[in-house]
């Protein structure tokens, strides 16, 4: 996933073995690397980033969570958790990130992170925030909702495809998974399967 600062203009992108990249233009990218105890870089994975209230958020492996205010210089944000985040969003205020067996957790400011509910044992996989409600997707076909990203109601999505990721566009969420699994909704409650 590639986040833009929309005061800056700066892009962040992360991956595999604490990979980040930021660019000012999209084409040319520099190498980042995140600094914990004194060792350079992280071999922890990311697996998402996002942008809100001036900073950037990426979170991946091992319950990790790093913040940063130029997507230069970053900070380690310290959680109780073995359990991977694999997504992370902004919205209404709040950062939310989920993961591993169902993991939510939410922050005001990216440095503390409180535990939501989400109800399911399922990975939540991605995560968006549009039309004043949170949507996550995972495993299973799981689709959850929320307004205040801390309670959080399931979703019949029609498939027990794994999702992978969701986003919003043009009027409609979109999520997608295994085996060309596309499905669409305008409110994030109600779901329809599209061929793909």
């Amino acid at each position: 996933k590639i986040e833009k600062d929309k005061t800056d203009g700066m892009f962040v992108t992360v991956g595999n073995r604490g990979t980040l990249l930021t660019s000012t233009n999209g084409t040319l990218w520099n190498q980042r690397n995140i600094w914990t105890r004194k060792i350079q870089g992280t071999i922890k994975s990311l697996f998402a980033v996002t942008y809100g209230k001036g900073i950037f958020v990426t979170v991946g492996s091992f319950g990790s969570i790093f913040t940063s205010k130029n997507g230069i210089n970053w900070k380690t944000r310290k959680l109780r958790y073995s359990k991977s985040f694999y997504g992370v969003t902004y919205g209404n205020g709040i950062f939310v990130a989920v993961g591993k067996d169902g993991l939510i957790n939410t922050s005001t400011h990216g440095n503390y992170w409180s535990p939501g509910i989400s109800g399911t044992k399922d990975n939540l996989m991605g995560i968006t925030y549009e039309k004043s409600v949170f949507v996550t997707v995972g495993s299973g076909g799981t689709i959850l909702t929320s307004k205040l990203g801390v309670s959080w109601t399931q979703r019949n999505s029609g498939t027990l495809m794994n999702l992978e990721e969701v986003t919003y566009g043009n009027g409609i969420f979109v999520t997608v998974g295994e085996k060309r699994t596309i499905l669409t909704s305008s409110n994030g409650i109600s779901w329809i399967e599209k061929n793909s």
